[in-house]
C-alpha cells in the first residue's frame, strides 16, 4: 500500500497537478497517487515490485471483472507525459465511476461491471530520476563559463 496521509485538496487541484506539473520526478508521482487514494478511497493501490535501487513500483486499478486490461508508462525517463497521461485518465475514470458520469458517452460504471483496468503509472522510478538529474544538473559547460 502507498503510505503517507496526503492533505485534503479539491479535485481541480489534484488536476492540476496532473495536467500542470512541476518537473516530474518519484517524490511527485508518489505525492499524486497519495492525493488519488484519498479522494478515490474505492480504487485499489498497491506496490508491485522495486526498482533496482529499491523504489516502489505502484499500480492502481478500478473494476473486479473477469476481463483485464493493463495499461504501462513511464518506461524511460524522459518519456514522462505516458505517466501523466495515464495519472489523468485513471483520475476521470475514477471521478467518472463516484459521481456516475459518462466519458464520451460511455457509462463507465457500465463499462466496469466486467472488467478490472490496472494501470502502472511509472514502470522505471529509476529512470525518472536519473533523467531529472541529468536534465536539471549543470553541464561542464555551466562550469567554464564561470
Amino acid at each position: 500500500m502507498i503510505s503517507g496521509r496526503a492533505p485534503r485538496i479539491k479535485r481541480k487541484q489534484l488536476i492540476k497537478m496532473i495536467v500542470n506539473p512541476e518537473p516530474l520526478t518519484y517524490d511527485s508521482v508518489k505525492n499524486i497517487l497519495s492525493l488519488l487514494r484519498k479522494e478515490y478511497d474505492f480504487a485499489g493501490y498497491e506496490v508491485i515490485g522495486r526498482s533496482w535501487t529499491g523504489k516502489a513500483v505502484f499500480s492502481l486499478s478500478i473494476g473486479d471483472g473477469n476481463e483485464k486490461v493493463l495499461f504501462l508508462g513511464g518506461m524511460r525517463g524522459k518519456e514522462q507525459i505516458t505517466t501523466l497521461l495515464l495519472l489523468r485518465f485513471f483520475e476521470r475514470m475514477c471521478d467518472a465511476v463516484k459521481n456516475d458520469k459518462k466519458i464520451s458517452a460511455v457509462k463507465i460504471r457500465k463499462s466496469l461491471q466486467n472488467r478490472k483496468i490496472t494501470i502502472v503509472p511509472l514502470v522505471s522510478p529509476d529512470a525518472l530520476d536519473i533523467a531529472c538529474l541529468l536534465y536539471t544538473s549543470p553541464s561542464p559547460r555551466d562550469y567554464a563559463a564561470s
